[in-house]
This record gives C-alpha cells, sequence and structure tokens, in this order.
C-alpha cells in the first residue's frame, strides 16, 4: 500500500506541471482534443506507474528490517508495531534506489519549469490584455492568482524531500520523522481548495451543498 501512496505522491508533481504547460499552451494554441489529452495524460503517467510496478520487489525480511530499526534506533518501542515494511539499505537495493531517486531528484528542476511556465503565462496575458473585455481581463487576474497559488505548493514537496535527505544522512528526530508526509500532505490538501476558490464553478457548487445542508 506505501508504493501506491509514494507513486501518487511523487506524481502530482508532474500533475502540477502538466497543468500549468496545458494553461501555456491553450493560451497559444486551439485546445487539443479529448483524445489528445487522455494520451498525453497517460505518457506523462506512465514513468510513475513502471516505478510502483518496480518498487513492489523493494521490501526486505521484517525481522531483519526490525532488527536493523532496534539498532538504529535504540531508544524507539516497537512493541506495539504490527507491520514492517521497508528496505535496509537503500543503496544495495536497486528498485527502492530508483523510486528514491525519481522521487527526489526531480523537484528542482520541475519546479523551475513550473516557475518559467508561469511567468510565460502571466506575459502572455499581460500582452493580450489590452484585446480583452473587461470580464475577460477579470478572468484572467483570478487565473494568475490561482496560478501564483498553485505555484507555491511544490514548495512542501521540496521541504519533504529536504527533510527526507537529512534523515537519509542519519540524523533522526521524530519531528524530521513526521515531516516527510506531513509536508507532501500539503499538496493533494491545499490544491482542491485552491481550485475550488478560483474556479467559480466549482466554488458555486460548493456554496449550493453548503447552503442545502444549512436549510435541512
Amino acid at each position: 500500500m506505501i508504493n501506491f501512496r509514494l507513486h501518487f505522491f511523487v506524481h502530482s508533481l508532474f500533475s502540477l506541471l502538466l497543468s500549468f504547460a496545458y494553461r501555456y499552451y491553450v493560451l497559444c494554441y486551439p485546445a487539443p482534443s479529448r483524445n489528445t489529452l487522455i494520451v498525453i495524460i497517460l505518457i506523462v503517467y506512465l514513468p510513475t506507474f513502471t516505478h510502483m510496478v518496480i518498487y513492489l520487489f523493494a521490501n526486505d525480511d521484517p525481522k531483519e528490517l526490525e532488527d536493523a530499526l532496534r539498532n538504529q534506533l535504540p531508544n524507539y518501542s516497537f512493541e506495539d508495531t504490527k507491520v514492517i515494511i521497508g528496505t535496509v539499505d537503500t543503496m544495495k537495493s536497486l528498485p527502492t534506489l530508483l523510486m528514491t531517486l525519481y522521487m527526489v531528484v526531480p523537484i528542482i528542476p520541475v519546479y523551475a519549469i513550473i516557475l518559467l511556465v508561469r511567468l510565460k503565462v502571466r506575459r502572455k496575458l499581460d500582452g493580450i490584455a489590452d484585446k480583452m473585455s473587461h470580464h475577460t481581463r477579470r478572468m484572467h487576474h483570478t487565473l494568475l492568482n490561482a496560478l501564483t497559488c498553485q505555484a507555491i505548493l511544490p514548495i512542501f514537496y521540496l521541504e519533504a524531500v529536504i527533510t527526507f535527505v537529512i534523515q537519509t544522512l542519519g540524523i533522526n528526530h521524530k519531528l524530521l520523522e513526521y515531516s516527510v508526509f506531513s509536508m507532501i500532505l500539503m499538496i493533494p490538501s491545499l490544491s482542491p481548495v485552491i481550485n475550488i476558490y478560483f474556479i467559480r464553478p466549482y466554488r458555486s457548487e460548493v456554496n449550493y451543498f453548503i447552503q442545502k445542508d444549512d436549510q435541512l
């Protein structure tokens, strides 16, 4: 199950990049067909899915893992631990190493591309602002605000990666252990909130259901 969750965590970063690229594309060219979008989404998802399948073969023997944890973390209690999964040495397990590199390495270049695409979208919108109606300019201003908020989200992923690397170097603390998943969970938690706030149809539906519940 951890394999399934991890692959969605890392893919959230690529999905965000894809959404930025799509927004820039439709400003410059006609929107692609639905079938074309499906093919692109599947192509982008394929590497993540492949790494998830490879990572299925990464788990070491639970008893060996428990012994390694007891030696490395003698102050921790494992008496109530039901299941222990993972790898004793990441560098000696090719599936684990590949998945780790896939989660850690892309964050800097992908985030840089996201910021670059956001800048291009902003310049494109500024360049055609004079040709837009007041309503259209207001709509695109809302889009820019949404882009700005979404561009902040990968920072949480970067913080999770930094925390993970710190622990890999042998620096352990409970705060660091909780921070890895706490930081990375901020992306799927905040992204829907941003969409609901900035996308009017979503916001209207949410308001409708809230008002409907209040009436009941």
